[in-house]
């Protein structure tokens, strides 16, 4: 969940610099360093702490495209990293509403299995008032099973001046049969934030309900995430 959400915060700050700069075309990098990556309210790092970092290209059309690698522990047979592209188009609806419309390649590297993993997902999402986002995501190969996956997800982030800022939200994972336990599970995350300058520290509360707990066991249990962002 945090690098869905942080992804869409980073292209929305790109399209602004690129126009501070008269140019159409603008570059970023990022780099994490978090206790735990987790992804939908599960782990994916054997809640253990990993690296993770992006590159972003924007333009002021609306069109962006990226790269997001983190690192992953799915146990001593499987892959070590995970590394994401995408490319989408954000567009305005209106005065209050914003739209946004990607296409992820989910890739994972290294282990046994790691290129039998990858699979596709089209996330579309409306932000009002650069307050409250509403998210469906949709793979018809989730977790590369051949099953469908549906993500419904809503989320709010306030800040102030200052740089502090909360954030929270809720999501409904619709699995179908692509998994054994159960076929959809709950999650949702609490957090706060603080910039200073190009850096951030933040700090997230993130847990499942049961039916979380039984598709993937502690990687779905509640935890608090500390990590710190630097932006280039």
């Amino acid at each position: 969940m945090i690098k869905r959400a942080s992804m869409f915060a980073s292209l929305l700050a790109i399209s602004g610099a690129a126009a501070a700069q008269d140019s159409p075309h603008s570059f970023t990098a990022s780099a994490w360093a978090t206790t735990d990556y987790a992804f939908r309210g599960v782990s994916q790092s054997d809640e253990q702490f990993t690296l993770q970092g992006a590159f972003d290209y924007a333009h002021e059309s609306g069109l962006y495209a990226g790269i997001w690698a983190s690192g992953v522990d799915f146990g001593s047979e499987g892959p070590d990293a995970e590394v994401d592209t995408y490319i989408g188009f954000g567009f305005p609806l209106g005065e209050q509403f914003k739209g946004d419309v990607q296409f992820v390649r989910y890739n994972y590297v290294g282990g046994n299995n790691g290129s039998e993993l990858a699979y596709n997902e089209i996330i579309g999402k409306i932000t009002f008032a650069d307050f409250l986002t509403g998210t469906i995501g949709w793979s018809n190969d989730v977790f590369a099973t051949d099953e469908t996956g549906i993500y419904y997800g809503l989320s709010a982030k306030h800040a102030w001046d200052s740089g502090l800022s909360v954030f929270g939200g809720v999501g409904l994972y619709d699995l179908n049969d692509a998994l054994e336990a159960s076929d959809s599970y709950v999650d949702w995350n609490l957090g706060v934030a603080q910039t200073f300058g190009p850096a951030e520290v933040s700090l997230t509360y993130i847990d499942t309900d049961s039916d979380g707990n039984a598709l993937f066991g502690d990687l779905a249990g509640n935890r608090v995430v500390l990590a710190a962002k630097v932006a280039f």
